[in-house]
Parts: C-alpha cells; structure tokens; sequence
C-alpha cells in the first residue's frame, strides 16, 4: 500500500506563477508599445505637417478614428467623427445615418455621414425648409444636389446613392 503523504508529481506551484507573471508582463509590454508606438506617430505627422504648410496642429488617434486641430478649425475622421458642436444653431442635425467625418475650417462646416437613404435626405430638406430655409438650386447629375440658404449661411446636401452617403457643407455667404 503506498504512503498517504506520497507527493503527487506535477508542475510545482513556482512554475504556475512564474509563467503567469511572465503572461502578464507580456500583455502590458504590447499595450505600452502600442501606445508609444501611436503617440510617436501623431508627433511624427505633427511635425511633418508644420514643417509642410507652418501650420501647427494637434493629431489625436485612438484607433477607431483620429482628430487634427489647429488654430484655423478642426478634422475628426473615422467612427470617432461627431456632429460638429458648433455647428450654427439653424442647421439641426441630421437625424439618420453615422458621421464618419465632419470638419470646421474658419467657419465652414463639412459633415460626412454614410448609411442614409434618399427618403432621409427628403426629409431632412423638408424640415429644413420648415425652418426658414429657402431653396436655392437642385442639380441631379450623378449625385442629387441641394443648395439652400437661411440668412448668412449656404448649404449644400450632396447624397450619393450608389453609396448612400451624404456630404453636408454649411458657409457663410
């Protein structure tokens, strides 16, 4: 009969640890370099584009989507991109579809959506023209174009049905 107490071979508890530490220590290096990795490559585009143009600007990435800003305005790009929050007050935000760029450059505002259908694009003309907006022009070659005006501003509705994409550029007069 064999002693109760007979140790049981294995791995020893030393070598679990150790290699879970080791495991650890692996995923936070590839995060860490990630990370410097992203951040060395927005200084890098910073600095290409200052020593470009003289311009100065800020890049963020996060991965999902990246933001350029400088003293003139500034870019989102990607699924990260928002409705611009200063976008004037007379022009409501379009209800449908995903932003996946919007930009504001010395105020002139450029937002672009993907997923919306012709029916949305009618409607959202149809409520602007509900508040104040007057129709200024309709162009329907390769994309259907809207051109309306409200006081100081100009818009212009570009939808692309092949694409069901929609480019929304509002300017002062």
């Amino acid at each position: 009969m064999k002693d109760s107490k007979t140790k049981q071979k294995g791995i020893p508890k030393s070598l679990i640890i150790i290699g879970v530490v080791v495991l650890v220590l692996i995923v936070i290096g590839y995060v860490v370099q990630n990370f410097v990795m992203r951040m060395a490559g927005e200084k890098l585009a910073e600095s290409l584009i200052k020593s470009r143009t003289g311009v100065e600007v800020d890049i963020k990435s996060g991965g999902e989507g990246m933001m350029v800003a400088g003293k003139d305005g500034e870019m989102e790009i990607g699924n990260t991109a928002q409705w611009p929050s200063d976008m004037p007050p007379d022009v409501p935000k379009f209800p449908a579809g995903n932003v996946v760029m919007s930009t504001n450059v010395n105020n002139s505002w450029t937002v672009i959506l993907k997923n919306v259908t012709k029916e949305n694009v009618e409607k959202y003309v149809s409520e602007l023209q509900k508040i104040g907006w007057q129709a200024d022009n309709e162009v329907n070659i390769m994309v259907e174009l809207t051109q309306m005006k409200k006081g100081a501003y100009r818009l212009n509705l570009a939808y692309d049905a092949s694409s069901n994409g929609v480019s929304l550029t509002v300017s002062q007069k």
